[in-house]
């Protein structure tokens, strides 16, 4: 589901994510290439940015620093909804 093209079905995998966590680390792998990756094609409509902060909260929720760097791009990206998301999972890691 993470790697699909639907954003409603990424998002339903990263609500998942947040429930179940701990999961596995290739989980949050996928997710932050998921995330990275909606970040680089520039998709900035609702489902996309509400998607990208469902991701934001998984990756926060691995508790593995590892997944800052994917997190701080996000933060830096000036969507002031996926800053605030990006940040907060920022500090779930710290």
């Amino acid at each position: 589901m993470l790697n699909s093209t639907n954003s409603e079905l990424k998002r339903d995998a990263a609500k998942t994510v947040v429930r179940d966590s701990p999961v596995s680390e290739a989980v949050y792998d996928a997710a932050a290439a998921a995330l990275t990756g909606m970040l680089e094609a520039g998709a900035l409509d609702n489902l996309s940015v509400d998607t990208m902060a469902w991701l934001c909260k998984a990756l926060g929720a691995s508790g593995n620093a590892k997944y800052a760097a994917a997190l701080e791009q996000v933060a830096g990206a000036g969507n002031k909804k996926l800053s605030k998301f990006a940040s907060a999972a920022l500090q779930d890691l710290r």
